[in-house]
């Protein structure tokens, strides 16, 4: 738009636009948790993005988002030795996530799918070394922090829940209930943080992600039926 090609500031640009809100003014990326841009907001401050022209601040968003899918190789190297690879099979391994569909695409644009896909491998690692060993707190913790910290960014994290609860059937089975059940009652507590987000929009709106847009956007859409198949 002519305002991201503007070389006034977004400080300069948010003063002179000030008037009544139209409905084309709000946000749908509101309705999700605040964990991805709390973390952006880091870069944000310390780079001042604020009085970056709109190109500049874009510029340099992209590249801090971009940066959260630096450890990606490395997880994926530890979920390939957690299944049993060998260091050389997980070191090929670890190149995977370069063939992954739209992968530089979502590292290039400024949205929480990023932070997203690396908690996601960091969950899926963790609850793999959780159902692997009989001992030791921090596997538990670990998993438990970061299911918190997936919880918050996006609501697609919510299936990874089942991977959760599938880690500790299988150390149930091949450790024992007891000792099972108790790690499960340490990650559980860790996971409390990430979960009252949903809780709370349960409890305030009656469903567990709240639309983004108000109903005054929603009534100047046009209004008709579309096929399934149209829509396929």
């Amino acid at each position: 738009s002519s305002s991201q090609l503007s070389d006034r500031t977004l400080r300069e640009l948010g003063a002179s636009g000030a008037g009544a809100v139209t409905p084309y003014d709000y946000d749908q990326m509101t309705q999700h948790p605040p964990g991805y841009f709390v973390a952006m907001s880091v870069p944000a401050r310390i780079f001042d993005v604020i009085d970056k022209t709109p190109h500049t601040a874009l510029l340099i968003l992209r590249l801090c988002s971009a940066l959260l899918l630096l450890p990606l190789p490395f997880l994926t190297f530890r979920i390939a030795r957690a299944i049993g690879a060998s260091r050389a099979g997980a070191s090929a391994a670890a190149f995977l996530p370069a063939g992954l569909p739209q992968l530089t695409h979502l590292a290039g644009a400024v949205n929480n799918d990023t932070l997203t896909i690396t908690l996601g491998a960091a969950l899926t690692w963790l609850a793999l070394e959780v159902a692997g060993r009989s001992r030791g707190r921090r596997w538990p913790i670990a998993l438990g922090v970061t299911t918190t910290a997936m919880l918050l960014p996006k609501a697609v994290a919510l299936p990874m829940l089942v991977v959760v609860a599938v880690a500790y059937l299988v150390r149930a089975k091949r450790f024992g209930v007891r000792p099972a059940f108790r790690s499960a009652l340490v990650t559980l507590a860790c996971m409390l943080p990430g979960l009252a987000w949903w809780v709370a929009n349960v409890v305030r709106f009656g469903k567990l992600q709240p639309d983004g847009y108000p109903q005054s956007y929603l009534d100047l859409l046009p209004k008709g039926h579309i096929a399934f198949g149209t829509w396929l």
